[in-house]
């Protein structure tokens, strides 16, 4: 992770997820529909176009598709988003998450990519993809989705560099207040990992280092999947100043 320390994402676990517990009940569907699947869209999309990115003028067209019970969405990288066909039941284990939304952000940044680039399943594609998917959460009305998605980020990196020092991941609880319905997520997750250490380091390349884009503005230089420049992150680092993170202070201590 570039050199940041591990307590600085434990760090960032804790204030997240105090950030997160201070919403209180947020009213989310146990099972999705289209409806709200454009609700999303629609904010989504006027928020890429506020931040400057490209949009390739691209009519996007929503949908769900039979995935892999792990696989939250998909894209065909032309112009279709899909949700797994699961978020239409209550029955899905991840009922009641926000995970939906920052799912269809994600997505729609792959859209926006286009061809040849969101083809080409490289680590700088899905960088630029959540990245992208966070900031533009931070300018709309799903601010709360872009929080989650944080902090279920986060987790996933404490939990995963638990179990690479040896441990069994639980070292999360010490940090963070979970639902039992987390609970349940998490265990099949740590233990999936315990089994598969390597594709979870993956996991870490892939989607949390989008955090550090974030919260270092020097990462705006020229590193998308196609070479474009990030746009300044300002929406998303107004929410870490609001929450008191001190960047100059923290990274003097954590940067190696």
């Amino acid at each position: 992770m570039g050199g940041l320390a591990f307590t600085y994402w434990v760090y960032l676990l804790v204030i997240v997820d105090m950030l997160w517990n201070s919403f209180g009940s947020i009213d989310m569907p146990e099972a999705v529909n289209k409806q709200m699947m454009r609700e999303v869209l629609s904010e989504v999309v006027q928020s890429f176009e506020r931040n400057g990115f490209e949009t390739r003028n691209v009519d996007v067209e929503l949908g769900f598709y039979n995935l892999p019970h792990n696989a939250l969405g998909a894209s065909d990288c032309e112009r279709s988003v899909f949700l797994n066909a699961m978020w239409a039941s209550e029955e899905y284990k991840y009922s009641g998450m926000p995970l939906w939304v920052s799912t269809i952000a994600h997505e729609v940044a792959h859209v926006y990519q286009g061809n040849p680039v969101c083809w080409n399943a490289t680590q700088d594609v899905e960088n630029e993809a959540e990245a992208k998917a966070i900031e533009v959460l931070f300018n709309t009305k799903y601010e709360y989705a872009a929080i989650y998605e944080i902090r279920d980020l986060l987790r996933a990196y404490v939990m995963i560099e638990d179990i690479r020092n040896g441990g069994d991941g639980t070292l999360i609880y010490h940090y963070m207040k979970v639902s039992d319905t987390e609970r349940y997520i998490y265990e099949e997750s740590m233990a999936w990992c315990r089994e598969n250490l390597r594709e979870c380091g993956r996991y870490i390349e892939e989607y949390v280092e989008p955090l550090m884009l974030i919260l270092d503005s020097s990462y705006g230089r020229a590193v998308g999947a196609d070479k474009r420049k990030y746009w300044l992150y300002d929406d998303a680092y107004k929410f870490f100043e609001r929450i008191g993170f001190d960047k100059c202070q923290w990274l003097s201590k954590c940067w190696e």
